[in-house]
């Protein structure tokens, strides 16, 4: 009897095609894998270039002058912690040992050696890549100091561990208060990133570095290019940050939120700020220097929470302050291609309470130009809102003179001014300034300027009120001491030269 053989097992050729399926999709998905894990790395070193090392370092007065506040940016890695080192004297790493340890914020009266403390750090996710596959995230830090000594110079260092950025910045020492003005830094393209610095030099330069504080008027990011390549108004705020460290590290940097600074509490992330409001557009705060009380508005959410707390702010300060001085984005008054989308009721109001208080300037951005009104007192008889009519107020203003400058004499009504742009995004609003405001307005009747300047005018020559695009950078600094006030305009040119451009000085007889 003889045995069967097991027949030979013949393969079905479905199991054949479900084998290569398997296969190939595999390799699909471990091909997959590489290609994701090397475009976000592609995607971070390129459009990210962020690491454990502070960037985009910033200092601002917290709740006063008295004050200071920090924020910096690090790669997105929790266990890097925001921490601050200060001292009285100057320090370097292998004395951080030696530092003792704060609990919550520095409060102390007097620094004795040095002293670390630690702030908060955040994770924030570009809200540009939100919900998309290559997400870009960023830690914001931030550390604020407190009851610091009038007239004293500190030394810090802020960051974690090895990665360190060092600084020093004194408090107030004298009775003069001195303000760099610049808006617009806007840096859109990686290659013009320059200009700015170029800018906040010779603003340096022209006030011999005798500085209190900037303030910048809005707009200082905006969507970011380097080559065509994309990058995200996060980046453009630390690169632009970056470029300005050699001064904003020493010096606050007080801001005012501009439209293209709203994008997600991207504003309020940037500012370590007491803020007495802040939100996703941004944040409204006041501070006292000197004899001069200092607003900043946020314009791009114009409310009547808001504008309350102006009236109520106000109204505690008048009788405080010799100065009053405003800064906003959107501006009531100025001469671009903007100010036609202002709001009737919003001019009215600001204008209002600034002649109600006595505001005696109003720091405009927003729309690139150079302007200068006279004093406008609202709802006033030499108000008017007839167009044809040249005199918006009594141009017979007193003069007094006073270390060789003419100054303004007791002027009734609030001057608005606007200093151009501080960066690439210049020489776009020739036609709208050189109508005196005009074309700007031509949906209300309230006219902003009544004459026309040149890059060749003398300052002296320019007049009242004026309006113009410079097609350069500009800048402003004010020279407040007791009584009398100054506001220098310059213009930069491309070899980073500034020249005085024009002058508003005002005086007064009392405080108030």
């Amino acid at each position: 009897m003889g045995f069967l053989k097991n027949p030979t097992k013949v393969e079905k050729p479905n199991s054949n095609k479900k084998r290569l399926f398997i296969t190939l999709l595999f390799v699909a998905l471990f091909v997959s894998t590489i290609i994701f894990f090397f475009a976000k790395y592609e995607r971070n070193r390129i459009y990210h270039t962020i690491s454990e090392a502070p960037r985009g370092i910033n200092v601002t007065y917290y709740d006063g002058i008295l004050s200071r506040g920090f924020s910096w940016w690090t790669k997105p890695e929790k266990d890097i912690k925001s921490l601050i080192y200060l001292s009285e004297k100057k320090f370097d790493k292998k004395d951080l040992s030696l530092a003792k340890n704060f609990s919550g914020d520095v409060k102390s009266s007097h620094i004795n050696g040095i002293y670390r403390a630690l702030g908060t750090e955040e994770i924030v996710l570009d809200p540009s890549r939100r919900g998309k596959l290559l997400a870009v995230k960023y830690l914001s830090h931030s550390v604020k100091v407190l009851n610091l000594l009038p007239a004293q110079k500190y030394y810090y260092a802020v960051g974690y561990e090895k990665n360190l950025f060092y600084g020093s910045f004194e408090t107030e020492n004298d009775l003069e208060t001195t303000i760099v003005n610049f808006n617009d830094f806007q840096t859109s393209d990686y290659s013009k990133l320059y200009m700015g610095g170029r800018t906040l030099k010779a603003a340096n330069n022209a006030a011999l570095s005798n500085i209190d504080f900037y303030a910048f008027g809005g707009d200082f990011t905006s969507v970011f290019f380097d080559k065509n390549k994309f990058y995200n108004r996060y980046l453009g705020w630390i690169k632009s940050r970056d470029s300005l460290a050699k001064y904003i590290g020493s010096k606050p940097l007080m801001m005012t939120s501009g439209n293209h600074d709203m994008q997600d509490n991207l504003f309020v992330k940037n500012n370590s700020v007491q803020y007495d409001n802040s939100s996703s557009t941004g944040g409204y705060y006041s501070f006292n220097y000197n004899n001069v009380h200092f607003v900043s508005l946020n314009t791009n959410e114009w409310d009547r929470k808001q504008f309350l707390w102006l009236q109520k702010d106000l109204e505690s300060s008048v009788e405080n302050s010799t100065w009053t001085i405003i800064m906003l984005h959107i501006g009531p008054y100025t001469t671009g291609d903007h100010g036609i989308s202002m709001d009737n009721d919003y001019i009215k109001q600001i204008s209002g309470i600034c002649s109600k208080y006595h505001v005696d300037l109003v720091l405009q951005a927003h729309d690139h130009t150079y302007s200068k009104t006279l004093p406008y007192l609202w709802d006033s008889p030499g108000f008017t809102t007839d167009e044809n009519n040249s005199s918006v107020i009594n141009r017979d203003l007193k003069t007094i003179s006073n270390d060789g400058i003419e100054y303004d004499y007791n002027p009734m009504g609030t001057y608005y001014i606007s200093c151009g742009a501080s960066g690439h995004r210049v020489g776009e609003n020739g036609a709208y300034a050189q109508s005196y405001g005009k074309k700007s307005f031509k949906n209300r009747n309230l006219k902003v300027a009544t004459s026309t300047i040149t890059i060749d005018s003398d300052y002296a020559d320019i007049g009242d009120v004026a309006s113009t695009d410079t097609g350069k950078t500009m800048f402003g600094i004010l020279y407040i001491k007791g009584l009398f006030l100054s506001y220098d305009f310059y213009v930069v040119d491309e070899n980073g030269n500034a020249q005085l451009f024009d002058r508003l000085a005002i005086s007064k007889s009392v405080s108030r």
